[in-house]
Parts: C-alpha cells; sequence; structure tokens
C-alpha cells in the first residue's frame, strides 16, 4: 500500500461515555446507544484520551545460549486516561463514586460520599473525532481506577482526571474497536 496521507489522524475532538454494566454495545462508531447518552462527560480536556496497553513478559532461555529465544506475555493491561471539566452532577458523582444526584429547581444538589465506596464497574466509550474520522474504542466491562487530584484556583479549570481500566470478557475480549476512514472507502 502506497503512503496516504489521509490516514494520518488528528483527533481535534472527542467524546467519553459511561452506562451501567450490560448496557447495550454500540453496533458501529456513529451511533451512541440510548443508554450511553445519560453518560456524556461533556467538555474534556484539550490533551484528549490516552490508550495504554501494558506487558509483562517472560523471557525463555535456551541451552547455550545468552539471551532469550522467545518471549511470552503474562499480563496485559487496556487503560484509559481522559480529564473531563465540566463540573456536572454526573462528572462529579462519577469522581466520589457516588449515584449522581437530580439537582433542584435552583441548580443545588449535594451527596455524602462514604470511605467504602463499592466497585463502579460500568461500560464505557471513548471517541476520538477528525473531519469524518473516527475511532470508537468500547469497553463492556471497566472500571475507574484512579483519580487525580482537583485543583481549585485561579490558574487552572477545574477538571477531573480519570484513568479507566478495561477487563475481559468470558471470551477474554477487553476491547472493541471501531474505526471510520473516509478515504478508504470504495
Amino acid at each position: 500500500m502506497a503512503r496516504d496521507k489521509n490516514l494520518i489522524v488528528v483527533s481535534a475532538d472527542g467524546r467519553a461515555y459511561k452506562a451501567d454494566l450490560g448496557a447495550t454495545a454500540p453496533t458501529n462508531a456513529t451511533t451512541v446507544p440510548a443508554a450511553f447518552q445519560a453518560g456524556d462527560l461533556g467538555w474534556c480536556h484539550e490533551d484528549g484520551l490516552s490508550v495504554d496497553i501494558s506487558e509483562d513478559r517472560q523471557n525463555f532461555g535456551a541451552w547455550g545460549n545468552l539471551g532469550p529465544v522467545r518471549t511470552q506475555v503474562t499480563k496485559r493491561t487496556r487503560t484509559f486516561k481522559i480529564t473531563a471539566l465540566e463540573s456536572s452532577p454526573f462528572v462529579m458523582a462519577l469522581y466520589d463514586s457516588v449515584p449522581t444526584p437530580t439537582p433542584d429547581g435552583s441548580g443545588a444538589f449535594d451527596y455524602a460520599i462514604s470511605d467504602a465506596p463499592d466497585q463502579d464497574l460500568g461500560a464505557w466509550i471513548f471517541d476520538t473525532l477528525n473531519s469524518g474520522r473516527i475511532i470508537r474504542y468500547y469497553a463492556a466491562n471497566a472500571e475507574i481506577t484512579g483519580r487525580e487530584s482537583i485543583v481549585h484556583n485561579s490558574t487552572p479549570m477545574t477538571a477531573y482526571t480519570f484513568t479507566i481500566q478495561a477487563y475481559p470478557d468470558d471470551s477474554s475480549v477487553s476491547l472493541h474497536k471501531f474505526v471510520v476512514q473516509p478515504s478508504l472507502a470504495t
């Protein structure tokens, strides 16, 4: 295949959504299932989405050889990192591991934060978007495994940074990727 600059993706925009575990899965890169729409993180930081695959490997040597002759993956972890900028009831509750509160007529809401939160498993969609190019990551079983500090002052925006780890299903599938590349259309 010849080089094609139209296949270079600059993720100029993106979205992140969370739904309850067992929510209807997306079937393509362009439609967001209804169950995910209430779990829209809204505006996210310009750093975008970080996708990480971390692997541990074991080296195997052979008699008479000084270096490894083979390696085997012994552990693989897939994580996503994203920073939400909106202090919405959904994002704030997600950060604090509590159910999403409903604001009253004046926009006020409150909630109690437990020191022993339940495990917050859910399904996640991460979309990267640019000029019709879409890369969608769908994790049917994932969990927030990290939350960075929130800084409240006049310099940075208040932001909620999450690390989300995808877990494999019974078929060892932890992630489904949907891609739209208009330059590949026939």
